[in-house]
């Protein structure tokens, strides 16, 4: 609405020579970002799993945490505060892990860092399918268990994320580029929130919470394939190692 008043509003050709100054400096700024984005591999690769996240799994707050715990397990609304005060616990505890182990090199785990992520939640989707017979609440504690557990692995994934984006972006790109992620985000976040809350209305939001984790880790597997492969194959490596020792 705000926009729609905005719009006729008279302005003199003045100041309408300066906005359009304006608007083309905004298309070529998002240009630039863009443009580097699909230039750099590595980039682009980080980007769109980024993108993959949003779209799949941070709709979790908004539609499958209360969709399991609010609405299959009838967990009262008043103490649903905890699922997200768990969580910001494990994201606590994760920052004093990092910072009293700063020489611990993350982005090299990144991938299997994404899958145990990925995994801590398809264990929470399952605890609600199999659980369904026993007290709600005791389900409830061992999903506030899987949340701080979550929000720790959550950080360890986030910060070298981010420190590779700022070790790789050129500084004069940088505010472009992290105003292109953060444009995407913002864009992509509501679509994943509109598609979660269409299949759970379907196959239940334990279920979608399953399926969307199981795709998170299919999108990385085809991400970080190369690096899967060869740790895979040092492990075989290694293991045709210790056959010939014995």
């Amino acid at each position: 609405m705000a926009a729609i008043v905005i719009a006729f509003i008279p302005l003199d050709n003045e100041d309408k020579e300066i906005d359009q100054t304006v608007e083309e400096s905004f298309i070529q700024k998002f240009k630039i970002g863009l443009h580097f984005i699909s230039t750099e591999k590595s980039i682009l690769k980080y980007f769109l799993l980024i993108m993959a996240l949003n779209f799949f799994v941070a709709s979790s707050e908004e539609v499958t945490n209360p969709g399991i715990v609010i609405q299959k397990y009838h967990i009262p609304s008043s103490i649903f505060g905890l699922v997200s005060v768990a969580f910001s616990l494990g994201v606590i505890f994760s920052g004093l892990f990092i910072a009293k182990n700063s020489k611990i090199k993350f982005r090299k785990h990144i991938s299997k860092l994404f899958i145990l992520n990925s995994l801590v939640m398809i264990l929470i989707g399952m605890a609600s399918v199999f659980l369904i017979q026993l007290n709600a609440f005791i389900f409830f504690s061992l999903m506030l268990f899987f949340e701080v557990l979550l929000g720790f692995i959550t950080i360890l994934v986030n910060v070298p994320m981010t420190s590779f984006f700022q070790s790789q972006v050129p500084l004069d790109i940088q505010s472009r580029f992290f105003a292109l992620l953060s444009f995407s985000a913002n864009l992509i976040v509501p679509l994943g929130i509109l598609y979660t809350g269409f299949l759970a209305s379907i196959i239940g939001a334990d279920v979608t919470y399953i399926l969307n984790n199981i795709l998170v880790i299919c999108i990385v597997c085809i991400a970080f394939w190369k690096d899967i492969k060869s740790m895979f194959s040092g492990i075989l490596l290694e293991k045709g190692r210790e056959k010939d020792d014995y």
